[in-house]
C-alpha cells in the first residue's frame, strides 16, 4: 500500500505537458501512488478532457504551443465546473513574474523544473486534502442552508397558525363581550324583576346572593374580554397619563374589601406615593385584579400584604398572600389568556384578571411576575415606570 492510499486513493489527476518524457514520468509516478491519471499533450486536449470528466487536480506546464498554461488555467477558472479544481503549475520558468502570473490566473501552487517527485507528491496531497475539506465544508454549508430553510418554513407556518389562532381569540373575545351583552342584559333584568317581586321572601335571600355573585363575575368577564380586545387592537384611547400610586392602591383596597371580608381576610398595607404612568382606571383594574387574586390564595385568616417596596428608579409594588400555592404546571403560564382551564383555589376561578393585568402593565411599560413561597403562599411583584420618566 502506498503512502497516498489512505488519503486520496481514487483521486483523478489531469497532467498537461507538451514534453512526452515529462508526461510519462509524472503519469508513471502518480499511478504508482494510487492515483488515476489522464494525460494531455497541449491546452486544447486538456480543455477537452476536463470537459469530459472533471479532474480532482491539474498538473499544468506553462510553456506549450498553441495555448500556454496561463491561458489554459484562465479557461478552466472561467467555467463553474472547474472553478474549484486546484491547478498546480510545473515549469522550468523561474522568474518571479512567471510565478505571479500563475497565481493571478488561478493557480494554487508552482513547482519548478527539474522537480523532485517527493515535492510534487507532497504538493498534490496537500491540495487534494484542501479540496476535500472545501468540498466537505460546502456540503455542510448546503446542509445547514437546507436546515435553515426548513426551520424558516416551519417558523413561518407556525407564525401563520399563531396569527390564525390570535385572530380567532380576538374574534371570540369580541363575540363574548359584544354579542352576549344584549341577551344577558335581558336575562339578568328579568331575574332582577323576579327577585324584586318576592323581595320579602326570606327563602330567596341566599339565592339572590348567589345570583348577584354570578352576575358580577359574568359582567367582569365580559368587561375584561372587551378591554383585552381593545388592548390587542391598540386602541388609541388607552393613552398614558400621570396617576397617584397611593390613590390607585387605596382604591384597589376599597374595591376588594367586600370580597376580602367575605373570606375573613385582612389587607395590610405599607404604601408610599409616587406618580406613575398609565390610564388611572386601567391601573386601578390592575391592582384590584391582582389583589383579589392574592386574596383567593390566602387561607386560615392569613392577611394579604400590599406594600410599595421602592419608588426609584421605577415603582415596585409587592402583593403577598399566605396559605396556598399556584400549581407547578400552571405557574409558567399564569398570565396567559385562557391558560388556566381549571379551578385552582377554593376562592373561585382566576378568570381573566391576571392576564388583563399583565396586558395593561405591558401597555404602559410595566411588568408583573408571580412566585410561590415557602411556607405556602404566593408573591406578586409589579413594576411601573414613574410618570416623569415615561415617554410614550
Amino acid at each position: 500500500m502506498s503512502s497516498n492510499d489512505t488519503l486520496q486513493p481514487a483521486a483523478d489527476i489531469l497532467v498537461v505537458d507538451d514534453t512526452p518524457d515529462n508526461l510519462r514520468l509524472l503519469a508513471t509516478m502518480l499511478k504508482r501512488e494510487g492515483f488515476a491519471v489522464r494525460a494531455a499533450a497541449n491546452g486544447p486536449q486538456a480543455l477537452q478532457k476536463a470537459a469530459q470528466k472533471i479532474p480532482d487536480l491539474v498538473l499544468l506546464d506553462v510553456t506549450m504551443p498553441v495555448m500556454d498554461g496561463y491561458e489554459v488555467c484562465r479557461r478552466f477558472k472561467a467555467t463553474q465546473e472547474m472553478k474549484s479544481v486546484p491547478v498546480v503549475f510545473i515549469s522550468a520558468l523561474v522568474d518571479p513574474l512567471d510565478k505571479v502570473m500563475a497565481f493571478d490566473c488561478g493557480g494554487v501552487d508552482y513547482v519548478t523544473k527539474p522537480f523532485e517527485f517527493e515535492e510534487v507528491r507532497a504538493r498534490v496531497n496537500t491540495h487534494l486534502k484542501v479540496r476535500k475539506l472545501q468540498a466537505e465544508l460546502e456540503h455542510q454549508n448546503r446542509h445547514l442552508e437546507e436546515i435553515v430553510q426548513d426551520r424558516t418554513r416551519a417558523l413561518a407556518d407556525a407564525h401563520r397558525r399563531l396569527e390564525v389562532l390570535d385572530e380567532a381569540k380576538t374574534d371570540f373575545l369580541n363575540l363574548i363581550s359584544h354579542e352576549l351583552n344584549t341577551p344577558l342584559n335581558g336575562l339578568l333584568g328579568i331575574t332582577e324583576m323576579v327577585f324584586d317581586m318576592y323581595r320579602f321572601d326570606p327563602a330567596l335571600t341566599e339565592f339572590r346572593s348567589l345570583f348577584n355573585l354570578s352576575r358580577d363575575r359574568m359582567t367582569n368577564i365580559l368587561n375584561d374580554a372587551l378591554l383585552l380586545t381593545q388592548i390587542q387592537a391598540g386602541d388609541p384611547a388607552l393613552k398614558a397619563e400621570s396617576s397617584s400610586l397611593r390613590s390607585l392602591l387605596d382604591g384597589a383596597v376599597t374595591n376588594t374589601a367586600l370580597f376580602a371580608n367575605s373570606r375573613q381576610i385582612a389587607i395590610q398595607t405599607a404604601l408610599e406615593d409616587a406618580l406613575v404612568a398609565g390610564e388611572p382606571q386601567l391601573l386601578l383594574r390592575v391592582f384590584s385584579a391582582v389583589l383579589e387574586t392574592a386574596i383567593k390564595f390566602s387561607k386560615d385568616s392569613h392577611p394579604v400584604r400590599l406594600e410599595v417596596v421602592a419608588v426609584e428608579p421605577a415603582v415596585w409594588i409587592q402583593i403577598e398572600a399566605r396559605g396556598r400555592q399556584i400549581p407547578a404546571d400552571v405557574l409558567p403560564n399564569f398570565f396567559r389568556v385562557f391558560a388556566i382551564t381549571r379551578t385552582i383555589t377554593p376562592g373561585g376561578d382566576i378568570g381573566l384578571g391576571p392576564a388583563l393585568a399583565c396586558r395593561i402593565l405591558h401597555l404602559y411599560g410595566g411588568t408583573i411576575a408571580v412566585e410561590n413561597l415557602n411556607p405556602a403562599g404566593v408573591r406578586f411583584q409589579i413594576t411601573l415606570p414613574k410618570a416623569a420618566a415615561a415617554q410614550r
